[in-house]
């Protein structure tokens, strides 16, 4: 069962001119992140350590939406970031055009930060 309240924030940056919301919402089992450019939530990834095999790696595994490399790079890098807070898995939903295009110009310019 979770505890409550849950623990919330959010904020929004333009990036190369498109509006980019954030949403980080902390529950005792888990942590929820939402991107979009949308306003929708788009492609549902969940990710959680993966000890298993000896390697301390991470296994990501969409649940809902579409799988392709750049979405993929973008969910381990905000997990990587989210795992130096705490150890629970991530759910991230995710929507975003310029990452999505497939524009090199645009790859690798979203950066999320722990504050």
């Amino acid at each position: 069962m979770s505890s409550f309240p849950v623990t919330s924030r959010q904020g929004s940056e333009v990036i190369e001119g498109v509006k980019t919301d954030f949403h980080i919402s902390n529950y005792s089992d888990r942590t929820l992140v939402v991107v979009t450019q949308t306003g929708k939530p788009g492609t549902f990834i969940h990710v959680q350590r993966d000890s298993s095999s000896g390697r301390n790696g991470l296994s990501i595994n969409v649940l809902v939406g579409k799988r392709d490399d750049v979405t993929m790079v973008y969910a381990r890098q905000i997990a990587e970031v989210m795992h130096k807070r705490s150890q629970k898995p991530v759910l991230i939903a995710w929507e975003c055009l310029l990452a999505c295009s497939g524009s090199t110009e645009s790859k690798g310019r979203l950066s999320v930060r722990p504050q």
